[in-house]
């Protein structure tokens, strides 16, 4: 029964996407709060940055995602960063994410499909979802 046990719990572990908490996918930790400020600022979205909350990792087939979730004076938001796992996220096309609407705290999801491959969406039906690529944030120091 022991053995069954951890035979499921093995190959449950290895169906499920990786979540890894590698940082490696930004240079460093100081580019994650300029990319969710030039966001802001790119984007023209409600609310002044205040600070970063969380970073989750996701990694599926070819792409990796950061899910980015942080506080302004608006209350809590998150974006969604992109890329390609074997590239950097100027030259992999990477990609940022949100959700906006005045009137839901619009929040980015994910879905993980049977096959490992990820959908974002956003949390409620009025929002709207906007993705630009991470190239045109313009970054400095970053691109």
């Amino acid at each position: 029964m022991k053995k069954l046990l951890i035979i499921l719990l093995a190959f449950s572990a290895a169906a499920c996407s990786k979540v890894s908490n590698d940082h490696s996918f930004f240079k460093d930790p100081n580019e994650i709060t300029v990319v969710v400020k030039r966001t802001i600022q790119k984007l023209g979205l409600d609310g002044d940055f205040i600070s970063i909350d969380r970073v989750s990792y996701l990694q599926s087939g070819k792409n990796s995602f950061a899910f980015v979730f942080y506080s302004s004076t608006k209350g809590s938001k998150s974006i969604v960063v992109k890329k390609e796992t074997e590239t950097n996220l100027v030259d992999g096309g990477g990609s940022v994410t949100v959700c906006q609407d005045g009137s839901c705290d619009c929040k980015v999801k994910a879905i993980i499909n049977n096959d490992g491959t990820i959908d974002v969406g956003c949390s409620c039906s009025s929002c709207k979802m906007v993705t630009t690529t991470y190239a045109s944030l313009e970054i400095r120091g970053y691109n």
